[in-house]
This record gives structure tokens, sequence and C-alpha cells, in this order.
């Protein structure tokens, strides 16, 4: 029984992480044709709001249902399941409702806060999302912790692809029409909605006979006491969960007026905030391949903890870490080293490197800070991620300001960095030497950096001999297409050569990665070792 329950829960892990994947993926490259459309202002107006939408998503899919999940795993009785999901979508009925009334009511205040009141109408399209939580929360809550993740990533994958395609509907059909920049990002706001509409639609089918079934009143659930642990353990998961989310809020809130007071004009923040924002779609980019290293290895730690293998937990724990370390920081250095071609070909100009490459630096931060986060979260050490989030955004909410008044957005792009540090820091215990030691050693690390100033090496030798052979002086949009495609696949040649030199990563550390493992054994020489 125990060894079916795992093979259920390592069977569940795997088709969230792959939809969790999926999903990552159309959220990044959907910024792309849509920034192309609607320009650097109308991509503006995107970003400013987009902070409210990714808070009502985090109650929506990844935060409250986690927290649901487990409360509903507690109860071995059906009956008893079911009452915990009604209290739960009663209580949740009044929290979201109560947050859309008052985001609804004080939408011009936050806007004026944001210093851009013409963003109202878009800030009351983005809270409608809030109307439709307790309905997509606790569905998808009472599904996951019966191990039933196939409602949740069909509604997860049906909302994601709905909500794409009605944003980029909204910005061609708006620019074709003549609308506003506001008008498009209002519409485009408000396609959650639609889209979690349609998530509705594939949960309740489901469900809505479990709201409805008649439940013996000896099964009475006290909410209170899942309203305290809605606001003490699920607020815990929710805050995780919204990381970047509530450092892109933080900008949302104080880059224009910073960047006004730095002594730029109104109009020339507005751009300039625009042109920063484009930095999120490259971090994006960045954590598909980290989330891909999740859905990778995460199944194979829970499969240990699972069968109480402790020994190889730490085993494998150690390993990942050092994986995930080396990965985040070869894709960050990599995106950094291909930067000016990338944005060129991605968005027609290479504006603000400096900026940009500072907070490209995120995705190997985030990198290690989902990947600890998940090894604290499987050990129960949920209070400690709490501490660490909570002082980052403390640090950035009370600096942002300043330094961007002072630096610009290399002032934001920096408090950033030092936001997700500061959570680093408290999550390995308070000493930096904790961070090495968990994830690699020192001598691991001076290889790295050797593969990496070989590889940064690499692609600007590509770079120029590129240039120089196709008679390139400046580079156009398709040339920087293949100026992208040169050092990319120099550069990762380059890096996996010295990395195999080096011996960054010893053989047996290799066979542990799943499919990788596979794949030396397929095509080791023959009577190898």
């Amino acid at each position: 029984m125990k060894s079916k329950t795992t093979s259920t829960i390592l069977k569940g892990a795997v088709i969230l992480s792959v939809t969790s994947l999926l999903v990552k993926i159309l959220s990044a490259f959907y910024r792309i044709p849509f920034q192309n459309m609607v320009g650097n202002e109308g991509f503006y107006v995107y970003q400013q709001v987009y902070p409210i939408y990714g808070i009502a998503m985090t109650l929506a899919l990844s935060g409250v249902p986690v927290f649901i999940s487990r409360v509903i795993a507690e109860y071995d009785e059906p009956a008893e399941r079911i009452m915990v999901a009604r209290r739960l979508f009663s209580i949740l009925l009044v929290v979201a409702w109560g947050l859309f009334a008052g985001l609804q009511l004080f939408a011009p205040q936050l806007a004026s806060v944001m210093g851009d009141g013409g963003l109202t109408a878009e800030i009351r399209a983005a809270t409608w999302l809030f109307v439709l939580v307790p309905f997509l929360a606790v569905s998808r809550g009472y599904f996951q912790g019966q191990l039933d993740m196939v409602p949740t990533s069909q509604s997860q994958l049906a909302e994601q692809v709905v909500r794409v395609g009605v944003i980029l509907f909204a910005a061609y059909y708006g620019m074709q029409k003549g609308w506003s920049v506001y008008q498009i990002g209002t519409l485009a706001m408000f396609s959650a909605t639609i889209a979690g509409l349609m998530a509705i639609l594939i949960l309740w089918r489901r469900f809505l006979p479990v709201m409805f079934m008649k439940v013996s009143r000896q099964h009475l659930i006290s909410s209170m006491q899942l309203l305290k642990r809605l606001a003490s353990e699920g607020l815990l998961i929710c805050l995780v969960a919204a990381v970047l989310v509530l450092l892109q809020l933080v900008d949302s809130l104080t880059v224009v007026d910073g960047l006004r007071q730095f002594g730029l004009s109104f109009d020339a923040a507005k751009n300039v905030k625009g042109i920063y924002d484009r930095a999120q779609t490259l971090v994006q980019l960045g954590l598909v391949f980290s989330v891909a290293l999740s859905t990778t290895l995460l199944p194979g730690l829970v499969a240990t903890i699972q069968k109480g293998e402790h020994q190889r937990f730490q085993y494998l724990n150690r390993l990942f870490q050092k994986l995930n370390f080396a990965l985040a920081l070869t894709i960050s250095i990599g995106l950094i080293s291909v930067l000016s071609e990338m944005n060129t070909f991605l968005f027609g100009d290479a504006k603000l490197p400096i900026a940009i490459s500072l907070y490209l630096l995120n995705v190997w931060l985030m990198a290690l800070i989902t990947m600890k986060n998940s090894i604290l979260q499987s050990l129960n050490q949920q209070r400690r991620v709490a501490v660490a989030v909570i002082s980052g955004l403390v640090i950035k909410s009370l600096l942002n300001s300043v330094a961007v008044a002072q630096f610009g957005v290399i002032g934001a792009a920096v408090m950033t960095n030092l936001a997700l540090v500061c959570m680093l820091f408290v999550m390995y215990g308070g000493e930096v030497k904790h961070i090495v030691a968990n994830t690699a050693n020192w001598w691991f690390v001076g290889k790295l950096v050797v593969a990496l100033v070989g590889m940064v090496g690499g692609v600007l030798i590509a770079k120029h001999t590129t240039m120089v052979l196709c008679h390139f002086t400046t580079f156009s949009r398709g040339q920087a297409l293949v100026l992208v495609a040169v050092e990319s696949l120099v550069g990762a040649f380059v890096f996996v050569g010295l990395s195999i030199w080096l011996k960054l990563f010893t053989k047996t550390e290799l066979q542990t990665i799943p499919y990788l493992s596979t794949w030396l054994e397929k095509y080791r020489p023959h009577g190898g070792k």
C-alpha cells in the first residue's frame, strides 16, 4: 500500500511539474510578440499591473491549493474532506471577494502610488480574477489532496493557453483599431478572468457534485481553526510562491516616481520602465531551464524521503543543489554574454544593457532559492523560508525608491539582487560558507569559474569572427539572430568541453541524473566502465 501511495505521489509530482514547465514556457514567450506589437510604453502599462494578476494567480494556483491539499490529506473520511473543502470555500469567498472590493474601490489611489493615474481601469480589470479565486483554489486543492493531479494540470494548461491567446489578440486588434496602450492593457489584464472561467469549467465538471453531496452533521469542521491555519500556513506558502511577483510589485510602486526624481520626464520614465521590464521576460526564459531541472530531479528526492532513505536523501540533496548552482549560474552568465544580440533580435534594440545584465543574475539566485525552498519544505522548515522571504521583501521595499532616485533602473536591479541574496543568506542559516558547503565546494567553484570564463571568451571570439566574416558593422534583427545562434553554439561547446576536461562532475554524479544516466549507458564505449 505504501509503495502504491509513493508511486501515486511521484506520478502526480511529475504531471504537475511537466505542466508547470509548459506553462512557464508559454509565460516567457508570449511577452515577446506582445512587446513587439505594443512597444515599450505598452509593455510598461501591462507590466505595471502584472503583479496584481500574479498575486491572484498565486492564490488560485500555486499557493492556496497547496495548503488546501495538505489539510485535505490529513482526513481519511470522504465526508470530512468534503466538509473541509466547503468550509475553506466559504472562508476564501469572504477573503478573496473582500480583496476584490478593496482593490476596485482604491484602484485610483493605487494607480497614483504607481505614479500613473491612467492605470486605474487596468487595475480594476486585473482584480476581477480575485472573484474566481475560491472556485479555482478549493477545487484544485481538493483534487491534489486526493493525489489526483490531472484536473489541476488540465485546467492550468487550458487557462494559460486561453489567457495568452486573448492577450495577443488584444494587442493585435487594439493596434489595428488605434486603441491607446491603456485600453489594450485593460483587455490584456481581463484575459486572466476569461481564462479563469475556462479553468472553472474544467474543474467544476467534477467538483460540483462534491460541493452538493449530502454529509452527516457529525462531520462539522471548525471554521475558526481553518481560518487560523490559512492565515499562518497558507500565507507562508503563498509568500514563497510569489517571491518574484512581490519584488516586481515593489518596482511597480516605486520605479516610475524614482525615475522622475532621477531627472526623467514622465514619458521618458514610462519608456525606460518598459525597456527595463524586458528583463523579466529574459529571466522567465532562463528559469524555464531551472524548472526543467527541478522537474527531472525533485521527484527522485521525494521518493527517498517517502522510502526513509536518509543517507541517499543527503547525497541527492547535495548533488542536486550542486547541479542547480552550476546550471543556473551558467544560464545567467550565458544570457548576459549574448544580451546585446538577443535584445536586438527579440525587442529591436539593445538599450539598458547594464541594468538588464544585473537583473539577469535573478536566474541564478532564484534557482538557488527555489531548490533550497523545495528541500526545506520537504523537511517541514517553512518558517525559515518565510523569515527569509519577508527579510528580502523588507530590504527591497525600504531601499528601492532611494536606489532608483540615485542610480536609475540600475538601482532597482541591484536592490532586487540584494533582496534575493538576503533570502538565500537566511535560508542557508545565516553564514555565507553554508551556501557553498551545501551546494558545492571551493574547488568545484574554481573549476566552474574557469569553464565560465572560457565560455564568455568563446562567445566574444565567435561574435567578432562572425561580424568580420559576414561584414556586419552594426546588426539588424535578422543578423542578431545569426549572431545569437553562433555565439550560443560556440559558448555551449566551449563550456561542455572545459567541464569534461576539468571533470566538473564525476561520472558517478552524472549517472545519478535521470535520462542522462540512460544516455551515458547507451553511448558509452564498448567495454568501458
